[in-house]
């Protein structure tokens, strides 16, 4: 909401309001578009080189703890927000 209400404050003083909008969301999108492209090179250069034999990228202690840490960071936030 807060970046919405500054994107709009922004936009007042724009002679071509819905230009200026379209440009700055295709921007995003195509940044984000980029970043998953690179991310899927990146793993498909992982997953060639791979040492695992279950098919996946990382051995299982460290998918646990990964997973861990998404799970406990999650908590953090949802009690910090409760």
């Amino acid at each position: 909401m807060a970046f919405a209400s500054f994107l709009a404050r922004s936009l007042v003083g724009e002679q071509a309001q819905l230009t200026a909008l379209l440009a700055f969301n295709l921007g995003v999108e195509l940044g984000q578009v980029l970043v998953a492209a690179a991310l899927t090179v990146a793993v498909l250069a992982l997953r060639r080189g791979s040492a695992t034999t279950d098919g996946f990228l990382a051995p299982s202690w460290l998918r646990r703890a990964g997973s861990a840490c998404v799970a406990i960071a999650g908590f953090y936030w949802f009690f910090e927000r409760v």
